[in-house]
């Protein structure tokens, strides 16, 4: 009889990272799961079309058995084989999150004994969701220099809510080692830059101009994408200093106001530019699980999101490993990981 790991998709802030560190780590691990109270305090519990694409995508890079894995459904049971490379394709057939699907299945496959191409199709530019440039520019060279063999290519843009975006995840055996954080001194290029489709060019230029009112951007930038890309755009502002790299993002589109997509993005920018710190606090929850599965590491950020703890509370459990979140006097935390 198989002894299956309880977890409950309720815990803490309750969404859909408690399903995506549980079912990584069911992989890596080798052990059962028994995830019910899904997305249970959510708008619509259960599992969406992006959850149940990441299930299946764990089932079939693990060989894994499930039962109860089906739309809506706030329950199942999950239990793993070992992992295979290979070449994969997955279709959310929505706008759902790509990022998502692929957060998933990424360090999973780092413990395949054989490279992996991953294609997932849906949406690259998601609200509540790392887009693709956030990854690409963020978090994979975080993970390159703790010694991650991986890729990332766009193919094709898919704003929310028409999707339609590809993705493509190239993923070599690796294996993970502790990185060290060098001391912050602050951002050196803080560029504003707007990538929009069917988007108004007033529009997009008055989003980059109100960011470029903010005494730290160093440089304005609007990009135009062609019109087969849907109607959206995203307003950035990135940030570089030093080994630190940060994306702030705010989501517009036909019917989002200009106002609103400006407001989100700066207010963002005044936490981060504010606590000068080179983590902000969707890095912060980003990094958790690499640096746990390297088995120790340690950073400063903001006060964690309820997100980041239930995310550790989560990774602590299947993996034995202490994450500690302690304040500073400067309102800062530093987040330190050891495998004790």
């Amino acid at each position: 009889m198989t002894d299956y790991i309880n977890i409950d998709g309720s815990l803490g802030e309750g969404g859909g990272q408690i399903l995506r560190s549980s079912i990584a780590l069911s992989m890596i691990t080798g052990k059962a799961l028994h995830v019910f109270n899904i997305r249970a305090k959510r708008s619509k519990p259960g599992l969406l079309r992006q959850h149940l694409t990441a299930v299946k995508a764990a089932i079939a890079i693990s060989q894994a058995e499930a039962t109860g894995v089906q739309l809506g459904a706030t329950e199942f049971w999950f239990e793993p084989k070992s992992i295979q490379g290979g070449d994969y394709f997955f279709a959310i057939g929505s706008a759902g999150s790509a990022s998502l699907v692929m957060q998933t299945i990424l360090y999973p496959l780092m413990f395949a004994s054989v490279a992996s191409a991953v294609r997932v199709e849906g949406g690259t530019y998601n609200d509540f969701a790392p887009t693709y440039d956030f990854l690409q520019e963020v978090l994979l060279p975080y993970l390159q220099r703790m010694g991650a063999k991986i890729t990332l290519v766009l193919d094709r843009y898919g704003f929310y809510p028409q999707g339609g975006g590809h993705m493509t995840l190239t993923v070599e055996p690796s294996v993970l080692k502790p990185i060290k954080f060098t001391e912050f001194n602050g951002w050196h290029d803080v560029i504003a830059e707007s990538i929009a489709c069917r988007m108004p060019k007033e529009t997009v230029g008055q989003q980059v101009k109100a960011l470029q009112r903010i005494p730290e951007v160093t440089e304005g930038k609007e990009t135009r994408l062609p019109s087969k890309c849907g109607t959206g755009n995203v307003l950035y502002l990135r940030l570089k200093g030093g080994d630190y790299s940060e994306l702030l993002v705010g989501f517009g589109g036909a019917r989002v106001a200009t106002a609103t997509v400006i407001k989100a993005v700066k207010r963002q920018a005044n936490k981060l530019l504010g606590a000068k710190v080179g983590v902000g606090e969707y890095l912060a929850d980003q990094l958790l699980l690499p640096m746990a599965l390297a088995g120790s590491g340690s950073f400063e950020t903001m006060q964690p999101t309820q997100h980041s703890l239930t995310n550790a509370a989560v990774i602590g459990q299947l993996l034995g490993i202490g994450i500690q979140f302690k304040s500073s006097e400067n309102g800062l935390c530093k987040v330190i990981i050891d495998s004790g």
